[in-house]
């Protein structure tokens, strides 16, 4: 499959490009040759070694004292999602970015505590959402004075093409 997204200069940086698609929530066991174990953003990727790796899709979520994106991974040749004996295969070509969730971006955000929400606990879905992306703005902060992202890590670029594959994987 092969995307485009055409990017307006007045709008402001994009904080991704890419596809977001739900799976059932038994897909809840995943692989993948690229950076980890953990998190990693084109800013924060040097103790993210390339290998492959596995887990379950609740382990990919880190709560932060505020409720954020989270769980990223960069440089990815490919990730598998599972369910028992079925499992779907994402390709990059060459290379993508991948976070997967037990939860959706909406919950997440309305996680976020106000007056009419005390609680920081994203609610978990009855599905497992997936992002396949091409890139992910930066994340910035490098320390207490600076914490914009730098400019290198901003998507403001007017177009973005990326390509990856799907298959049924067992």
């Amino acid at each position: 499959m092969t995307t485009g997204f055409q990017y307006r200069q007045t709008s402001p940086p994009l904080a991704r490009v890419g596809l977001r698609t739900a799976l059932p929530s038994d897909f809840n066991e995943i692989e993948w040759y690229g950076r980890g174990p953990h998190e990693s953003y084109d800013d924060r990727k040097e103790s993210a070694f390339i290998g492959i790796y596995k887990g379950n899709v609740e382990e990919q979520h880190f709560s932060h004292v505020m409720p954020q994106e989270n769980g990223n991974k960069t440089d990815v040749r490919w990730v598998r999602v599972i369910s028992g004996n079925n499992a779907v295969k994402f390709m990059g070509l060459p290379l993508i970015n991948f976070n997967i969730q037990n939860y959706s971006s909406e919950s997440l955000n309305d996680s976020k505590p106000s007056g009419n929400n005390p609680s920081d606990d994203p609610v978990r879905g009855e599905k497992t959402w997936l992002n396949i992306d091409f890139k992910q703005s930066g994340v910035g902060g490098d320390n207490s004075w600076q914490p914009r992202t730098h400019r290198e890590y901003l998507l403001n670029n007017p177009d973005y093409y990326y390509s990856f594959s799907i298959s049924n994987s067992k």
